[in-house]
């Protein structure tokens, strides 16, 4: 798929490639890009790729690192429940959907440099086996690491954030979050008001952590 190529969908559902997955600078400009189930043996290069719709990378096995620097997904992107080898998103843009990463087993190093989410992102309950680093993003609307396990190093540096959630989050390493900017609400855990309102019947509080949910 390497070059200017433009599909109009693309159905990689339960497809095992052996070696890399080559999609730089290629578009979908179609309903789908489809690769749930899908294992990638060596790397997954979405570099200046744009995805006009649905991009469906769920329960997926991505042993090599996942770079899609430049990259533009202008719907719903979802990644929730796979492995993936380590990820480097410098300057993706997200254009109408939050980008999903819940449950993700991060294998290596992930980078979010200079990306522009218009809609947030969620990583809850993903785990990071390598060092985080979060730079020089601007993210318009909520951003969830809520229920993350970091084993080593979480950096947050120089971040534009709004509403941020961090509720039962782990880190192992040092969390650093120097000269980031918090213009909403910053939850690392329940506010006070909440947690005495469900002291008696947490039942309720389905509804409240459901929106965190990536599916």
């Amino acid at each position: 798929f390497e070059g200017a190529g433009r599909f109009n969908r693309v159905y990689l559902d339960n497809t095992v490639v052996l070696g890399d997955l080559i999609l730089d600078s290629a578009e979908i400009y179609g309903r789908v890009f489809n690769a749930p189930l899908s294992y990638i043996g060596g790397a997954s290069d979405l570099r200046n790729a744009k995805f006009r719709n649905t991009a469906e990378f769920r329960y997926a096995k991505l042993e090599g690192a996942l770079n899609a620097k430049g990259a533009e997904f202008f719907g719903a992107s979802y990644f929730g429940h796979s492995h993936i080898g380590g990820m480097d998103f410098s300057r993706v843009v997200a254009h109408k959907n939050p980008l999903y990463f819940n449950s993700v087993v991060f294998a290596g190093a992930v980078m979010l440099e200079k990306c522009e989410l218009l809609r947030g992102a969620t990583f809850e309950y993903a785990r990071f086996e390598d060092e985080v680093t979060l730079r020089q993003c601007r993210v318009y609307d909520r951003f969830n690491l809520s229920r993350a396990l970091a084993l080593k190093q979480l950096k947050v540096r120089q971040m534009q954030l709004t509403d941020f959630d961090f509720l039962g989050a782990r880190v192992l390493g040092e969390a650093d979050f120097r000269d980031s900017v918090f213009t909403g609400n910053v939850r690392f855990s329940l506010d006070g008001l909440t947690r005495r309102t469900h002291l008696g019947n947490v039942d309720p509080l389905h509804k409240l952590y459901k929106q965190y949910q990536g599916d």
